[in-house]
């Protein structure tokens, strides 16, 4: 390390580069007391004249540039040389947020847009990831480069075994949770759509961190404020169906496992926007474990999915239930809880669903399946029935939640007219009284009336 530090402290270009090669093989990434050991023996105006000859504006004599030859393939060498020595600096916070560091984003989004620069597109993106992470002006820079355009452009271009695919899954979640792209993600949401196949890709075969990090990209595109345009994009799109059997996979695979409430919350919500889009026969669909030498039955992923509702329907019930009527149903508090709502909105929805794939598949499902589905349900609507009447107890009538809860009764009983007969009955006065929020005095009593049965 010595030797290498004399000679990137050399008086000659010639010296420096040796010393950066070297550098190259003997400091460890993560050894963050070295990389900056090297970047103060070098500092930018070295690394500016390696860039500038990497991107043709060195000139050939008179500057002591380190090269002043305008050969195509060794200008590259260069620049993908300068990237990744950048890339290892980015890694110390105070490099990536610089100024000097931060003006080298067009550059970086440039290599990214160049299908020439294949072998340095992973260390552009580490880059951009630390700079956006670095600081305000940092995350800023990237917002106005058309950061998100060009990745999501790039990635499409990509072979589906890319190497650098979880860095750009990383960049592009970054940009969506910190620097509000919504207005960029609506112009270019056919390419996202696109995007979608190579994501659910990721969901399957990578593990760990990036196997989550596909998931709320996932998320994001398919089940958020931003995706709107991008399902009815992909319901246009001529898309590859393996995504189907990828997301469908990956999908179970978290749900099978044991992951925290947020991700198994995640999981379901992109499932219940799935279904939205391709229909409820995909919950039939089978699963791929690639690591699994074992066939997965065909019900698998069903069977896993009406598991974590059953489950995931009585924790939020509950949490939702100590909120609204602990509180008397005072909004402020009920404000608090938003998330669970959404989440047990989307249960809700899903669960109704279930309830279809169950009456209208039934040739696809063995009956121990069938069994197995209708218990579960049967379950939640017992846990939904107390929900009701500690509404009722509290004189809480209004609220799209509400609302969402009495209809999926409504389409429980539609196809099980005499089950909870008892706890229906005490309840009918008050389910006919649950209104909208800002609705006055009119139910939706098309809610207790599914295929013509009227209850």
């Amino acid at each position: 390390m010595d030797e290498c530090l004399k000679l990137l402290q050399g008086t000659n270009d010639e010296q420096r580069l040796v010393g950066l090669l070297l550098a190259t093989k003997i400091v460890k990434g993560n050894d963050l007391h070295d990389v900056r050991r090297v970047f103060d023996a070098i500092g930018f105006p070295f690394l500016n004249r390696l860039l500038r000859t990497g991107t043709g504006q060195a000139r050939a004599s008179g500057g002591g540039e380190a090269v002043g030859r305008n050969d195509k393939e060794q200008q590259r060498a260069y620049l993908h040389l300068a990237l990744s020595i950048i890339s290892a600096f980015c890694r110390l916070p105070e490099f990536a947020a610089m100024d000097e560091t931060i003006c080298k984003v067009p550059i970086l989004v440039e290599t990214l847009s160049s299908k020439e620069d294949e072998v340095a597109v992973g260390d552009a993106l580490e880059c951009l990831l630390a700079i956006g992470a670095g600081s305000d002006a940092g995350r800023e820079s990237l917002l106005q480069k058309n950061v998100l355009t060009t990745v999501v452009h790039r990635l499409n271009m990509a072979s589906p075994n890319a190497n650098w695919t979880p860095l750009a899954v990383r960049l592009i979640l970054f940009m969506f949770t910190t620097t509000g792209v919504i207005q960029e993600a609506m112009m270019c949401s056919q390419e996202l759509a696109t995007m979608v196949p190579i994501v659910a890709r990721q969901l399957v075969f990578q593990q760990g961190v990036f196997k989550f990090e596909a998931l709320s990209l996932l998320h994001y595109l398919l089940a958020s404020e931003y995706s709107a345009p991008i399902r009815l994009a992909i319901q246009n799109a001529s898309l590859s169906s393996d995504w189907h059997a990828n997301v469908r996979s990956g999908l179970g695979v978290i749900l099978n496992n044991r992951v925290v409430a947020e991700k198994r919350q995640l999981a379901l919500e992109v499932i219940e926007a799935i279904v939205e889009i391709i229909g409820e026969p995909w919950l039939l669909g089978p699963m791929v474990v690639p690591e699994d030498q074992k066939p997965v039955p065909l019900d698998r992923f069903f069977m896993l999915v009406v598991e974590t509702l059953r489950i995931e329907t009585a924790v939020l019930l509950n949490e939702v239930a100590r909120k609204m009527f602990g509180s008397g149903g005072q909004t402020t508090q009920v404000a608090e809880s938003a998330g669970k709502q959404q989440g047990l909105a989307t249960y809700l929805a899903l669960l109704e669903h279930i309830v279809n794939v169950v009456v209208e598949q039934q040739g696809r499902l063995k009956e121990s399946t069938l069994e197995f589905a209708f218990a579960a349900l049967t379950e939640v609507i017992g846990l939904i029935l107390e929900f009701l009447e500690d509404a009722q107890d509290n004189d809480v009538t209004c609220g799209d939640l509400l609302l969402g809860v009495v209809r999926l009764l409504g389409r429980y009983l539609a196809e099980n007219p005499i089950a909870h007969r008892h706890s229906v009955s005490k309840l009918l006065a008050f389910l006919l009284t649950v209104t909208r929020e800002g609705q006055d005095g009119y139910v939706h009593i098309k809610i207790f009336a599914y295929n013509h049965r009227v209850v």
